[in-house]
């Protein structure tokens, strides 16, 4: 058999305020995440490793291309979500720290970024808007990188948009539908790593390859306007993570103090 190629796989998940209402519901999708990565990790066929960063402010590194066995489940009760949005950030900080790496252009290795959030980005620190979509449109041109978003609310579906995101890469949720959202969510990873297996190297939009459950609602399915929870959660503003949190240790906190890499373009090769 021939050898697998890498597959890098980093799960983002939003843990600010407005995700208070959606807590239980995280963690369970987070957790079916945890057991499935746990499977590919075993699969001869397959070659991949996992990354874990949360958000809310700002970011949190959990874990950095480790073997998917270190990935944690959460416990009930355990994710307590407050403070801003900041995906901007955090998946700025993810692009450029796997574009540092000194596999980053090598035409065998792939990327496969899944971000969970419910609401707009309303945090910037380094990564304006702009930069990000640059970042991004780099990323898109190597054809090695796949991206999911879910979450998306009515005002977030220009903004993705903007940033580049293919509409087929995205897909709202709510308390009401967050199970078979979140199926469908485990259903494009599932048809991503096939697909890997076959030599593809990325999809411009995963949900597209995934089965859509019979009792989906397709206007929540194709990202359609609903009502998101409004709830800011606990009004927390100076609290930081401790080094034994839910997700595991935090190894880096992007904070006002971080220092972006110095990194050449996605889309660049190598001199």
């Amino acid at each position: 058999m021939q050898k697998p190629k890498k597959t890098h796989c980093c799960i983002v998940l939003d843990r600010s305020g407005s995700m208070i209402d959606m807590a239980k519901e995280a963690v369970q999708h987070y957790n079916e995440f945890v057991e499935q990565f746990h499977a590919w990790g075993e699969d001869p066929e397959l070659d991949i490793d996992v990354s874990l960063v949360t958000f809310n402010f700002q970011p949190y590194e959990h874990l950095w291309c480790e073997p998917s066995g270190k990935l944690k489940k959460a416990e009930d009760g355990s994710f307590k979500p407050y403070g801003g949005t900041a995906y901007y950030d955090a998946l700025g900080y993810v692009i450029d720290k796997y574009q540092a790496q000194d596999d980053a252009h090598d035409e065998d290795v792939s990327y496969y970024v899944m971000i969970v959030s419910d609401g707009l980005n309303n945090v910037i620190r380094h990564y304006p808007k702009d930069v990000l979509a640059e970042m991004k449109k780099a990323c898109d041109a190597t054809g090695r990188w796949t991206f999911t978003f879910m979450g998306c609310s009515e005002g977030e579906i220009q903004d993705l948009k903007d940033l580049g995101f293919d509409p087929g890469s995205v897909r709202a949720w709510s308390k009401n539908t967050s199970a078979n959202v979140a199926s469908a969510n485990l259903a494009a990873a599932a048809g991503y790593m096939g697909a890997r297996k076959g030599g593809v190297r990325g999809m411009a939009a995963a949900y597209k390859y995934a089965t859509v459950p019979e009792n989906l609602d397709q206007e929540v399915y194709t990202c359609g306007a609903i009502a998101q929870p409004t709830s800011s959660g606990p009004n927390v503003t100076n609290t930081t993570l401790g080094t034994d949190d839910v997700f595991g240790s935090v190894s880096c906190v992007v904070d006002h103090t971080y220092k972006r890499p110095n990194t050449s373009s996605a889309g660049e090769a190598e001199a």
